[in-house]
């Protein structure tokens, strides 16, 4: 709100100029009471809408006329930060807890766009060599919605493993989120089960045993 004040015995009128070189500022403003009376010895409030259109702070001068004023047009500084899309990263932490080693394990991560405009994100993790992977790792959250962001571990011995997600929203901020996993189970494995049984069948032939082994050798059975 812009207060006007006139202490004068007479009315005043006043009125919102219109905004120059409008589509080369970095705020739009506009006034849904752009003119008016101001009563004697009294005050009138004008609203001013502002719409960014950068990132940052603005200063950004609107001009407003009043007549009989010899100051007229009065300038005012709207001052401004203009943001980015409001995103919501939840949860804030993820804890697997015990999980089997060499096996996929899954939780998501959800992102909210609270905003009337499009959000750009970016999900990746902290460590180099990291027993995370995720899934859907970028893309686009539309206004007010929301997107789910697969965060897989597979890790590879019977440990506790610490990492951190990444979460970069374009224009906005950028959140760190701890996560965690205790490795259960053995990292030893065979090429081909043997499960359920391991049989070789019958094998003795014309009165000889063949050994197992490389070097197939046989043994007269006496």
């Amino acid at each position: 709100m812009l207060t006007l004040v006139n202490d004068s015995d007479l009315p005043g009128c006043y009125g919102v100029l219109p905004q120059e070189h409008k589509e080369e500022d970095a705020v739009w403003y506009s006034s849904p009471v752009p003119c008016g009376i101001i009563q004697p010895h009294s005050s009138v409030e004008i609203p001013f809408t502002l719409e960014a259109q950068a990132i940052g702070r603005q200063d950004t001068m609107a001009s407003v006329s009043v007549s009989g004023n010899e100051r007229s047009p009065l300038n005012v500084c709207l001052v401004s930060v203009g943001e980015g899309p409001i995103v919501y990263v939840h949860p804030s932490e993820i804890n697997f807890g015990s999980i089997e080693v060499l096996q996929d394990a899954s939780k998501t991560l959800h992102l909210s766009n609270q905003a009337v405009i499009p959000a750009s994100f970016c999900v990746e993790m902290a460590g180099k060599r990291s027993c995370w992977r995720i899934e859907h790792s970028k893309g686009v959250i539309p206004p007010e919605s929301e997107v789910s962001v697969a965060v897989i571990a597979n890790l590879d011995n019977a440990e506790k493993f610490k990492d951190e997600v990444k979460v970069f929203i374009e224009n906005s901020h950028t959140y760190i989120i701890p996560i965690q996993a205790v490795g259960t189970g053995t990292t030893i494995v065979i090429n081909k089960p043997l499960a359920p049984e391991l049989s070789w069948g019958p094998r003795f032939r014309n009165g000889l045993v063949p050994c197992l082994g490389r070097c197939a050798k046989r043994i007269a059975v006496l």
